[in-house]
């Protein structure tokens, strides 16, 4: 018999929906920033470190230092885009969550 795959490890920026967390939970391990308040960069890079998942919100700036930051990570999920950002020039690009042949550049 061979042994069940490790959970995924998912960070989480800011407290979410309860459903919503319960939902990551029942698929991954969860890490939480529990402080109401946006992380501050440092914790956010040390954090992502060890993270295949990230689940930020608009607070959170997600770039290629990040992203080099974080060579487990395999899925970036965020609230929405941040005001005037923009991917034309950046050379960190992924499959889109959700749309089947669309890439996302940071």
């Amino acid at each position: 018999m061979t042994a069940a795959p490790a959970l995924p490890v998912v960070f989480v920026t800011r407290h979410i929906a309860p459903a919503a967390l319960a939902r990551l939970r029942a698929a991954a391990v969860v890490r939480l920033w529990e402080e109401d308040r946006p992380i501050p960069r440092e914790h956010l890079l040390a954090a992502v470190a060890e993270a295949d998942g990230l689940f930020a919100l608009l607070t959170e700036r997600v770039d290629e230092a990040l992203l080099l930051a974080a060579p487990r990570l395999r899925v970036v999920s965020n609230m929405g885009p941040r005001p005037g950002a923009s991917p034309r020039g950046s050379a960190m690009c992924g499959p889109a969550a959700g749309t089947p042949g669309v890439r996302r550049c940071w």
